[in-house]
């Protein structure tokens, strides 16, 4: 899914700069014009055509200040991050001076990457490249020929997310921008570099894609793995083929431990105390009644406590109530059936021995259902 909302910014100021002419005009490089003066290096200098040589090679650098937001429901993630860029354009330099801010006018009239992120959903604040309107977009060319540009985005994408392992559910969700306008042979992304700050202001850093950074935010119910993602190429309906770059986030769930005293270990004590309902005769029907009502009752209230995303199927915490339910309902019918023998037939059967052998088939389902669960 291409992002067109992410560069709608760009596309309108670009749309401009064609209907009214390029009236801004590079002077070319010599020894007259003052220093620190944006200059060509070319006598033509064309802003709508990438430089050479190609492919021109596109470095992203994100600064990720912060995992806002996990949507279960939207299945989406939120960031607040700082975007990088650079790219070289042999074509154009500063002159007699290291580096050079380049303000938003000047800006539309040089040539630059068609940015756009997959996935995405919202972005705030989407002048990527176009004319930035808070201070925190800075534009900036070098001596070394570099155009770099920097700019603080919130942006929401979408994260498929299946919940059918709940509670012990892994997502990955992957932040890609790639230039969709240009294909890999004008232009290429390089790996990317992702920079993290935790709550202590430790910079942590991924550089390779062996690297990770381990995140506990204690604010959502997931603890992250940030990783780099190799730089693709993807194929669209044309055949024309476009680069990316970006990374991925690894969600994991927290709070397996708390489950398992709260819901696992509760309810499969239930199951197992159901079976003493076995030992009680089926005379004393307040007694075995009681008990197996009271245990269903209670599992129920127990599995009804943990709030389980919405997800198509069974759940694995669903798979879990049912098996550890199963024996209780199964004392429940075994017990009416007794009672059914004992009403209309009133035979001198053992009832002992259908007790014995309820027990042995609970037993025997409820260890081969804990074996192949866990």
């Amino acid at each position: 899914m291409k992002c067109w909302g992410g560069t709608l910014a760009l596309l309108l100021s670009w749309s401009i700069l064609k209907a009214t002419g390029n009236q801004f005009e590079l002077p070319f490089c010599h020894e007259n014009i003052p220093n620190a003066t944006i200059c060509k290096l070319e006598d033509h200098y064309d802003p709508f055509l990438p430089p050479l040589p190609w492919p021109v090679l596109v470095k992203p650098t994100i600064f990720i200040k912060e995992i806002s937001n996990v949507d279960v429901e939207a299945k989406s993630i939120s960031l607040f991050l700082e975007l990088f860029v650079s790219w070289k354009d042999s074509r154009i330099t500063v002159k007699n001076q290291k580096w050079r801010k380049i303000n938003p006018e000047e800006a539309n009239h040089f040539w630059h990457p068609t940015l756009q992120f997959d996935r995405i959903l919202h972005l705030e604040k989407q002048s990527i490249f176009g004319q930035p309107k808070h201070p925190f977009a800075f534009w900036m060319l070098t001596t070394e020929n570099t155009l770099q540009y920097s700019e603080e985005i919130q942006v929401t994408f979408t994260c498929p997310m299946d919940f059918s392992d709940f509670p012990f559910d892994v997502h990955f969700c992957n932040f890609t921008l790639g230039d969709y306008e240009y294909e890999i042979e004008e232009v290429e992304f390089d790996w990317s570099t992702v920079t993290y700050s935790d709550n202590s202001k430790n910079i942590l850093l991924l550089k390779s894609p062996e690297d990770v950074i381990f995140i506990n935010d204690t604010t959502t119910p997931f603890k992250y793995e940030l990783s780099l993602i190799k730089p693709h190429v993807m194929t669209d309906l044309e055949n024309e083929i476009y680069s990316y770059s970006g990374f991925k986030i690894r969600l994991e769930r927290k709070g397996r431990g708390t489950l398992h005293h709260s819901f696992f270990i509760p309810t499969a004590v239930f199951a197992i105390v159901s079976m003493i309902s076995f030992l009680i005769h089926p005379d004393s029907v307040p007694g075995r009644m009681g008990l197996i009502v009271t245990l269903l009752l209670i599992s129920s209230n127990v599995y009804n406590s943990v709030k389980a995303p919405t997800t198509r199927g069974f759940s694995y915490i669903d798979v879990w109530i049912i098996g550890s339910q199963a024996p209780i309902v199964f004392a429940l019918f075994q017990y009416g059936f007794i009672l059914l023998i004992i009403k209309y037939w009133k035979t001198d059967l053992d009832f002992r021995t259908l007790d014995f052998m309820a027990i042995l088939i609970v037993a025997t389902f409820y260890t081969a259902f804990n074996w192949y669960f866990w």
